[in-house]
């Protein structure tokens, strides 16, 4: 139910919208921003949720890939930045390979990722193209108004 609180950030981006009256390179800047939130906040849920199924393995007695990292008996910092640069690398389609599922539930999770992750990189890719096409309009609007 805690998630569902999630949902009200997009009211709470609204209402900021609304309030602060910005130039449109503010605007731009704002947009970036709020596009990077968006990545980290799901980055960290899709890490958490990473950790937590290697947890559940690791205490069941099987390896996962905190075993295969040697990290099992490291800090909660350590896994911590493990699972957010896994979740980081997935999500922006680098996997760089050397953080890998290791059990079926992990490759399944690890699928799961890859297939959200193309909807978000793509929704990310296509709004920071937007910001860019406003800039071009508006720098286009303001050189017509000084001529």
């Amino acid at each position: 139910m805690k998630l569902l609180r999630v949902l009200k950030l997009k009211k709470l981006f609204g209402k900021l919208e609304d309030y602060v009256d910005l130039s449109s390179a503010m605007v731009s800047l704002y947009e970036v921003l709020k596009l990077t939130f968006i990545m980290l906040f799901f980055a960290h849920w899709l890490a958490c949720i990473w950790h937590l199924i290697a947890s559940y393995e690791e205490a069941a007695g099987i390896a996962s890939w905190l075993t295969a990292q040697k990290i099992v008996d490291e800090s909660w910092e350590i896994r911590y930045f493990a699972s957010v640069y896994w979740s980081t690398a997935t999500m922006t389609t680098v996997g760089y390979g050397d953080i890998v599922p290791f059990t079926s539930i992990e490759k399944i999770f690890g699928i799961f990722v890859m297939l959200l992750a193309c909807c978000i990189f793509a929704y990310i890719m296509n709004s920071i193209g937007g910001i860019f096409v406003t800039m071009d309009i508006n720098e286009k609007l303001i050189g017509q108004k000084m001529a």
